[in-house]
């Protein structure tokens, strides 16, 4: 009889870590749009490894991706997956999760979060919902000053947005203000779907603009190779918020670091994991930024880079990348 019941002993310490770690298990379901997004992903999972979780055992994730038109569709799919958290970049996806009406916590990384609706405000989000504000607006006109300071000469310039995007008509605004100080006229293009693309570039070479603002949307985002293969063809200095950006052949890149970003997305993760609620969390900004210059594009386009413009780290931009390949 002491035989069985040592037995019986064994066998329950051995199985109770696996039953344990099952009931542990969380489930983070990620909406996106746009596959080039992923690779930033990895930061937001690396974090969570790095604080005790292991995939599989601990932590899961949901991956959805979705275009504009099945947005819709993939948000309540997500949803009602029964996941325990929701992660995605964007506002358009972010508002996609809103309008479910789910109470599934939900970290975003968007540019406003206040003027869209996500949040009540930075320091008091209010509701289920909370992350990173990628302060677009401030950015834009950075991206147009950038281009002013390579190109003095610049006085048309063209810029490439989502009007269905509900923030980028607040970031067309703050680039209309800085392109009056800067002696700038600004020529805004609508670009609502993929195939808008090719007709807008197009009328970027027939019109001969000195450059070319792309603000950040998903539509976009999913075209930036193609669009920095284009502007390059033209002879167009073209300028982005993402990194991937100058990676494809686009002249420079300005914006937060997306892994950096990340990271801080997968802290608050941390905590709504283990009971904290969103609405406490206030929404943060970016504190780390790039500026990335493709050596080679310039070189193609014969723009000579400012050597202040490659050697200074400001209060602005914490790392400068040159890509010469």
């Amino acid at each position: 009889m002491n035989f069985i019941l040592l037995v019986l002993a064994v066998q329950a310490a051995l199985f109770a870590p696996v039953a344990q770690s099952a009931d542990q298990l969380k489930r983070i379901g990620i909406l996106y749009q746009d596959p080039l997004i992923i690779r930033y992903i990895d930061a937001f999972k690396d974090t969570l490894r790095e604080l005790g979780y292991v995939e599989g055992r601990t932590i899961d994730y949901e991956y959805r991706l979705a275009t504009p038109e099945e947005l819709e569709n993939m948000a309540d799919s997500l949803v009602h997956s029964g996941v325990d958290l929701i992660v995605t970049p964007g506002t358009t996806a972010a508002l996609a999760i809103q309008r479910t009406k789910a109470t599934t916590p939900l970290i975003f990384y968007v540019a406003d979060p206040v003027s869209s609706g996500l949040v009540r405000s930075l320091a008091r989000p209010g509701g289920n919902a909370t992350g990173i504000a990628s302060l677009g607006a401030e950015t834009g006109a950075k991206r147009l000053e950038l281009i002013k300071e390579l190109l003095p000469h610049s006085t048309r310039v063209a810029v490439l947005l989502n009007p269905d995007n509900p923030i980028t008509e607040s970031q067309a605004e703050v680039i209309r203000e800085s392109a009056k100080k800067l002696n700038i006229k600004v020529h805004v293009i609508p670009i609502r779907r993929a195939e808008d693309v090719e007709t807008a570039l197009a009328g970027i070479t027939r019109n001969r603009f000195d450059a070319l603002v792309i603000v950040p949307d998903a539509v976009l985002i999913a075209r930036n190779a193609h669009i920095a293969h284009y502007a390059l063809k033209a002879g167009i200095p073209s300028i982005f918020s993402y990194r991937m950006f100058a990676e494809s052949g686009g002249l420079m890149s300005y914006g937060p670091d997306f892994a950096d970003v990340w990271h801080r997305c997968a802290l608050y993760a941390n905590k709504i994991l283990k009971g904290a609620s969103p609405a406490d969390l206030p929404v943060e900004q970016p504190t780390k930024f790039e500026l990335v210059v493709n050596l080679k594009t310039a070189k193609a386009l014969g723009i000579t880079i400012p050597q202040e413009l490659l050697l200074r780290a400001d209060e602005d931009c914490v790392a400068i990348w040159r890509i010469a390949r």
